[in-house]
């Protein structure tokens, strides 16, 4: 699904992120988030780079298991993975806030460990992957333009070593300060509703054995 250097430039960026076009945006549980305007689509991308108090083991497994997830993010109306056409395909169907309408996905995911030295460290990558045998569903707005990649890297002193780049175009018509207000608040509840998941992910496993 995905190249080799697509895992090893999304890996070259947790030592060195290339910002050069990004603005800081916000900093917030010891993470930094930078953006930068994308003037074709008016949204902006972003990077994200700081550290996640959790272990980094556990926390590539919570944010991979998408059943876990239906429990613990309240912003999932629905989530699946089957495979189309002899791909693996995720859907996703978030939960927007009334009067909006949800949106969902179909994407492509691959998770691929590239340990640096003796440090175990996991590469995640995900992007939008059309799937005419998913419909469109009624009132639901189906979001063709997604991109995310993830690393995570064991690091002693603060447990998890953590990078993204992000950007989607959720259509439709939504506040520009709605998606501000989104990436400024909506970052810091995810990572708090992650770490309280990666906590109780041993106790889910146990009643689900």
């Amino acid at each position: 699904m995905f190249q080799d250097e697509e895992f090893s430039g999304a890996l070259a960026e947790l030592d060195k992120p290339r910002l050069d076009d990004y603005e800081f945006f916000v900093e917030c549980l010891d993470v930094k988030i930078y953006r930068k305007f994308i003037e074709a689509s008016g949204l902006y991308e972003y990077k994200v780079t700081g550290f996640l108090d959790c272990d980094t083991a556990i926390c590539q497994e919570v944010y991979m298991d998408l059943e876990y997830r239906k429990i613990w993010d309240s912003y999932v109306k629905e989530l699946y993975e089957t495979n189309k056409d002899g791909v693996n395909v995720i859907y996703w169907n978030v939960n927007y806030p009334f009067p909006m309408s949800n949106r969902d996905y179909t994407y492509i995911r691959e998770c691929r460990r590239i340990d640096q030295g003796d440090k175990p460290t996991w590469v995640i990558l995900a992007r939008s992957h059309k799937v005419d045998s998913i419909p469109d569903k009624p009132k639901v707005i189906r979001v063709n333009e997604y991109k995310q990649f993830l690393i995570i890297q064991k690091d002693e002193e603060k447990k998890t070593r953590a990078f993204m780049h992000y950007y989607d175009n959720p259509g439709g018509s939504i506040p520009t300060w709605l998606i501000n207000w989104a990436a400024k608040k909506g970052v810091p509840a995810f990572l708090t509703d992650m770490k309280k998941a990666c906590l109780g992910y041993s106790d889910y496993l146990a009643k689900n054995s």
